[in-house]
């Protein structure tokens, strides 16, 4: 009887392969038989289930990105009140910088490479960027809405939510980057952060 093939467990495998190496090695610097050694299977059982390198990157980007969703949901669900809310999204994203490991921030850095350099994966498809890392930004725009609605932050303010929600996702992105160049200790992190988290709840409520 032929032996039954986990589909999902055979595409995990292939993705928990490829992170180290496209960590360590980059999009560029890495192959599909790279990739495949390290996962201990055939080249052509690659083929099975990914279309190429870059669907391969894609799809690892794409669950790292759900994964870090689904924890944000986990560490805010219990928060009620909108102000502390948001703060609570913010603190989780200077924690989640500070526990990630070596493999996973060198990643951070190459989708930014990817990005930017022209001929990259993201270069020309930034909408796919756009899709993948909208989450955070709608959850910060549904807070500051839900605070304006209870009174919480001034009325006023709703009219920019859009604006507002993503110049904060530029602040988080960039401290991240900061972070990741610079590796200030997790108390530094987290002073930066609180400083910010100040002036902007203050803009917010006057």
């Amino acid at each position: 009887m032929p032996k039954l093939v986990n589909k999902q467990n055979k595409i995990e495998l292939i993705l928990d392969a490829s992170l180290p190496l496209f960590a360590q090695k980059g999009f560029n610097g890495t192959n599909v038989a790279d990739i495949a050694e390290n996962a201990g299977i055939g080249k052509g059982t690659i083929y099975e289930y990914f279309n190429s390198k870059k669907d391969i990157f894609l799809n690892l980007i794409e669950s790292w990105i759900e994964i870090s969703d689904e924890n944000l949901n986990e560490y805010i669900e219990n928060v009620k009140n909108p102000e502390k809310r948001l703060q609570a999204i913010i603190d989780w994203n200077i924690d989640w910088l500070n526990s990630i490991e070596s493999d996973i921030s060198k990643i951070f850095l190459e989708v930014i490479n990817q990005t930017i350099t022209e001929g990259g994966v993201f270069f020309e498809k930034r909408d796919i960027m756009e899709e993948m890392c909208g989450g955070i930004r709608d959850k910060i725009r549904d807070v500051i809405l839900e605070g304006v609605s209870e009174g919480s932050f001034v009325p006023s303010i709703a009219k920019d939510v859009d604006k507002i929600s993503l110049n904060i996702c530029a602040y988080l992105d960039g401290i991240g980057l900061y972070f990741l160049m610079n590796k200030p200790s997790a108390e530094e992190h987290k002073a930066m952060a609180s400083h910010f988290v100040k002036g902007l709840l203050k803009s917010l409520k006057h």
